[in-house]
This record gives C-alpha cells, structure tokens and sequence, in this order.
C-alpha cells in the first residue's frame, strides 16, 4: 500500500526548523532520525540520499568526500558556504562561472561531467550545455555590491579602484582588499554569489548540482598527505628487496617517471 505521508511537508519543515534555528546547514546524519520521528514511519527506499534527491525542488544537498552530506532549504544555499569557508570550486567549474571570455564559450558535458572551453559556440555538441558567458559589467558589479557591505572608510578607495580601465582593475582591486585585510571577507562573498549563480543555472537548465564540482581544501590536504606518506612507504618497502626481488617487478615507466617527479 502506498504512503500517504506528505515528505515534502515534512522534509521542508524540519529542514526549515533547524536552519531557522541554528543558522547552519543540517547534516543527514542528523535529518534522517528527524524525519523517521516526525513522520511516524521509516524513509522510503534505500538509499537516503536518492530519497533526498527526489525532493530536490525543495531543498539543496552538496555531497562531500569522507564526511556526511549537508543539506538547506533551496533558497539558502549559500549557507553551505558558510558553514565551510575551505569549501573550493573545482577548476574547470570555478573558470566556467567567472571567467570574462574575449571569445569562445564554456559547455558543460554531461557525460564526462566536464566544464569545457570552446572556441565557438556552435561546437556545443548536441546534449551538452552551454554556461552564459561572465562579463565585465558582471564582475565590477559584484565588486560593487561588496563595496556596500564593507567599512565606509574604505568605499572610497575601493570605487576609484573600480573606475580604472580594462580587467587590470581587478587585480588592483585584490591588492587593495588585502592590503586592508578585506580580502577574506572578499573571497567569501564572491564564493557565495558564485555558488548561487550555479545553483541557479543548475536548476534552469535541469542538471543535478553535483558534489564533484566542489572540493574542500582541508580534506585536498588530508589526500595529498596520505598520498605522501603512501609513496614513502613504497620507496621504504622497495629498500629491503633483494636484486632478484627487484628484477621480478614490473612497472610501466610513466608510473615510475611520476613517482620520482612526486
């Protein structure tokens, strides 16, 4: 027989509840228990996250590598930001949404899950989308509405920065900001407005905002460490083979050429 139970409600409201009164995203960890209790009976299906997914009009999910997924109300998306200032763009991701092209245009490929640089609108291939092109009205804008959102004392400096010529008043606009310590608060803004646009995007051309295309820095570093120490362990282990053990082993030369490069 099939639930009668309104998830949607359920969903919507518990996740409401708890980042009207944390202000943080919920872990699902923590929103699967709340949601079995206030609906009297289990989560259908078997999988939690696809469960979550089918409801994707009401609320937002970024999966993160090693730890538990987070979840907001749709229009607060930008909280996932927030409540994890090391949380990156992946680059070709970071490039497609604020990149000002001369010419050329970025296409995401779906299948590949790739943000791709093209040099003519036109090479789009069929099934593949293409991401609106970033403009320098776009990105002084943007700077602008931070201006607005900083000490008075350094609005300024800031707009005259702004009135220069051509993409060189952005770099002079970072050095500026770090030289009055603004340029976190600064990275942090432009990685919200960032994150939204995406988001935005996501939904109006009908692709699921994907884990893959952000990264957090602390959990890069944990991965470069462990690969690290990984390669040690292999060149500690190599040490104590013999000539004969040597001479069995087999390995292709661009995994070697790599290892000794790393």
């Amino acid at each position: 027989m099939k639930s009668m139970t309104d998830w949607k409600e359920i969903i919507s409201s518990t996740v409401n509840r708890w980042v009207d009164s944390k202000g943080t995203p919920i872990p699902g960890a923590t929103l699967k228990p709340l949601l079995v209790s206030n609906a009297g009976e289990d989560i259908p299906g078997e999988r939690f996250i696809d469960f979550l997914k089918d409801h994707s009009d009401i609320i937002s999910i970024i999966q993160r590598p090693g730890t538990d997924i987070l979840i907001v109300p749709i229009q607060k998306y930008e909280l996932l930001v927030e409540n994890d200032p090391s949380l990156k763009l992946r680059q070709d991701v970071y490039k497609a949404f604020t990149w000002i092209l001369d010419y050329g245009t970025f296409c995401y490929d779906p299948a590949k899950d790739m943000f791709i640089l093209l040099e003519e609108e036109s090479s789009c291939s069929d099934g593949n989308i293409i991401v609106p092109t970033r403009s320098l009205e776009d990105e002084l804008g943007l700077r602008k509405d931070f201006i607005s959102l900083v000490d008075a004392q350094y609005e300024d400096e800031l707009n005259e920065v702004l009135e220069g010529s051509g993409k060189v008043v952005f770099h002079n606009f970072s050095k500026t900001l770090a030289k009055h310590k603004l340029f976190p608060i600064w990275q942090k803004h432009r990685g919200q407005d960032t994150l939204k646009r995406i988001h935005k995007w996501s939904l109006d051309v009908g692709v699921e905002f994907k884990g893959t295309w952000t990264t957090s820095s602390k959990f890069q570093s944990m991965i470069e460490k462990s690969a690290s120490s990984y390669r040690k362990d292999i060149f500690s282990s190599l040490a104590h083979l013999s000539q004969e053990d040597l001479a069995r082993i087999s390995i292709p030369l661009d995994i070697v050429q790599k290892l000794f490069k790393k």
